[in-house]
């Protein structure tokens, strides 16, 4: 679970990885999935996933979508 998580938050998170120069100037290294690929939850089933053995597994092989629908905020009273 914790390689499928740091994985998709490669794909998309946009986390800063390093920097890089070029022509004088610094640019950070963002690595992500292009946005089209970022736009609907299906493909999230489309992605492919390295596993140890260094084979590419569908991440469908491993996880399901389901959609539920949930309060903003829990209220709580005296804690």
């Amino acid at each position: 679970m914790q390689d499928i998580g740091s994985s998709l938050a490669t794909l998309l998170g946009g986390n800063y990885v390093n920097r890089f120069s070029l022509n004088s100037r610094s640019y950070q290294v963002i690595p992500q999935a292009p946005r089209d690929f970022r736009l609907t939850p299906d493909w999230l089933t489309r992605y492919q996933l390295r596993t140890r053995s260094g084979a590419l597994v569908s991440l469908a092989t491993v996880a399901s979508l389901s959609t539920t629908v949930q309060p903003n905020g829990l209220p709580t009273f005296q804690q």
